[in-house]
């Protein structure tokens, strides 16, 4: 079910907004014209053009517009109005639509540990949300301040509550949370189904729906949940199912340790989490960032709208990766729809990894929830000269032609590569003619027929492409 009680807490100002522009002008539905009934929410539009898109919660975004039969608050969502005729050409039906228009996108924000490991307090925090703001990322989609492990230091003896580390959070956990979102940002924690997080903190095991209520109280909106340490339930998912029992209910996004088989967990850990971790924790090499990613795709059918694979947090800024392989390691992310969690110091980050970071048409390609709901773009060929295709269907466009992200990558770290897709590849008909744009050098290339060849790709680097074509 849904409710539409909006005036509660957001001053009168109605949760959705139409464009008949693509975007570039929005105009807010009056609550007159917004009806109810079961899950379909019917939007009565007064506009001299027939609307484009629809958005929900995106400039002013609050909690109650919303909900699920649990009371369940859906996050800001923005998709397309689709035509009869354009549904049946995609073959989309209107319960997947339905689905794919209220759920969650992969997550943006910031994680503290590749940084900071322990070396976290209150202020720290602080700091890397107003450095969010000043520099643009939350502005680019970067919603999300997470602490990692070290914050929690006891439990009580009677209520079994988590108790926060009183030296380095004075002003706790709530005072924080509350702190975050008057910054109009998100706040995350850190915790591990097992006894004790991986750095000896007190873990969650047998004490996950205390945790759980106490998270919802301090109104915090993600939480990490390790494995770790000490005693553990039985089952893997023990743990996972006692959170979500209570999480689902206070909107909290839950991330968990770890699923990597698609035959074994992967069957049932889209009940029970919103993002799971795929693999080991990446590393500062090249080789790491390959390594997760290639076990990542190895999981891409499980993922869909609301749920992602998470090949782990963002090294790009940290020493140990060069521009191109930052890039790279951005590329193969965004078109796997992996949350996007940056990990490094941002008070100091460099101009070109903030130039990554904030490149919104890559941002788009993570964000946007594929074709007929598949999310999580693949890799497609690996080929003789060290190098490798990587493919996601995108969202049809505003006029219903066939997009596709691509990414060409060379492996090889001596020199420069041609890397080539074929339309085969892509999934189109080889007569087809298709636009060629480079996200990355933000350029039209043209139009192009068969297969399109990127140039002398910088060791260990790639570019990135986005492919138009209409399938009429």
């Amino acid at each position: 079910g849904s409710g539409n009680d909006c005036t509660r807490c957001c001053k009168g100002r109605p949760g959705f907004d139409v464009s008949s522009d693509g975007g570039s002008t929005w105009q807010a539905v009056p609550f007159a014209n917004i009806s109810i009934k079961n899950s379909a929410i019917a939007l009565a539009v007064a506009a001299q053009k027939q609307p484009q898109l629809v958005r929900y919660g995106w400039d002013n975004f609050v909690e109650c517009t919303i909900t699920n039969s649990d009371g369940l608050p859906a996050s800001p969502f923005q998709f397309e109005f689709v035509q009869q005729a354009q549904r049946e050409h995609t073959h989309h039906n209107h319960k997947q639509e339905e689905q794919e228009a209220a759920v969650l996108r992969p997550p943006m924000g910031f994680n503290s540990w590749n940084s900071f490991h322990c070396n976290v307090d209150e202020n720290l925090i602080v700091s890397m949300a107003a450095k969010m703001k000043s520099l643009g990322l939350a502005s680019a989609g970067y919603q999300y301040v997470n602490i990692d492990d070290c914050w929690q230091a006891a439990r009580d003896n009677t209520s079994g509550r988590i108790i926060e580390d009183q030296a380095r959070f004075p002003s706790g956990m709530a005072n924080l949370t509350a702190r975050i979102h008057d910054m109009g940002l998100k706040f995350g924690l850190y915790t591990a189904q097992a006894q004790y997080t991986c750095q000896k903190r007190p873990g969650s095991y047998s004490f996950e729906e205390v945790d759980a209520h106490t998270y919802c109280e301090w109104g915090i909106d993600y939480i990490k949940i390790d494995g770790c340490n000490g005693q553990k339930w039985p089952r893997q998912n023990t743990s996972w199912i006692k959170f979500r029992e209570v999480l689902s209910k206070c909107g909290v996004v839950m991330s968990v340790e770890s699923c990597g088989d698609p035959d074994t967990c992967g069957q049932w850990i889209t009940d029970v989490a919103d993002l799971w971790r795929t693999d080991g924790d990446i590393q500062t090499t090249f080789e790491s960032v390959l390594h997760n990613i290639h076990a990542n795709d190895k999981m891409a059918k499980v993922a869909r709208p609301g749920h992602y694979n998470d090949p782990d947090m963002l090294q790009c800024g940290n020493a140990g990766l060069s521009f191109e392989e930052q890039k790279t390691h951005f590329s193969l992310w965004a078109l796997s729809a992996a949350p996007l969690l940056i990990s490094t110091d941002i008070r100091y980050i460099g101009d070109e990894t903030l130039q990554i970071l904030k490149n919104k048409e890559v941002i788009e390609v993570d964000q946007d929830l594929g074709f007929n709901g598949a999310v999580q773009g693949t890799q497609v060929a690996t080929q003789a000269n060290d190098t490798e295709v990587w493919v996601k269907r995108l969202s049809n466009g505003s006029s219903g032609e066939a997009r596709f992200a691509v990414v060409l990558v060379n492996l090889a770290g001596d020199s420069s590569r041609d890397v080539t897709v074929t339309w085969e590849q892509v999934g189109l008909e080889d007569s087809k003619t298709a636009s060629v744009r480079d996200l990355w050098a933000e350029k039209t290339l043209g139009k192009f027929s068969h297969e399109f060849t990127a140039k002398g790709v910088a060791p260990h680097g790639s570019v990135m492409l986005r492919l138009e074509c209409n399938e009429r």
